[in-house]
């Protein structure tokens, strides 16, 4: 089960956390209405100190972390138990790797400019006036 968890759980975690969120337009009190990003807590907001800063909320991102590594690990663990895993092929396992780790540097990356706000957890009241789930690639028009 060991080899399992670093050579699907961890990857598989990774891939589906960045590449598929929920989404939620809310309006906030005090601050322009925002895009507020994750599942299933919110724990990414647009910054509203200059554009194209981002808001980090660390107790909703390691909180919806967690909730990801069990789902994975719960599912590898049960379809090994009840179907039997067969070893992966190291092809296969090299392309999770490397696609995470593409993933994992982007996301590095672009949480180190100066300009983003890392919290604690987020202190601001929200009403949430649409929702939906996105892909990075995908534009969402603001609802009126």
């Amino acid at each position: 089960m060991k080899q399992l968890i670093w050579r699907l759980v961890i990857p598989l975690t990774i891939i589906s956390f960045f590449l598929v969120t929920k989404c939620w337009f809310v309006a906030v009190e005090d601050a322009p209405d925002s895009w507020m990003y994750g599942f299933p807590f919110p724990y990414l907001c647009e910054g509203w100190h200059t554009s194209l800063s981002l808001q980090v909320f660390l107790k909703e991102l390691f909180m919806d972390l967690g909730i990801y590594v069990l789902f994975w690990t719960a599912t590898v663990f049960l379809v090994n138990k009840f179907l039997g895993i067969p070893p992966m092929p190291r092809p296969f396992t090299i392309i999770l790797w490397v696609i995470s780790g593409v993933i994992l540097f982007a996301v590095i990356w672009v949480a180190s400019m100066p300009e983003h706000i890392f919290l604690i957890q987020r202190e601001f009241d929200c009403e949430v006036i649409a929702s939906g789930f996105k892909f990075p690639w995908q534009v969402i028009e603001r609802p009126n």
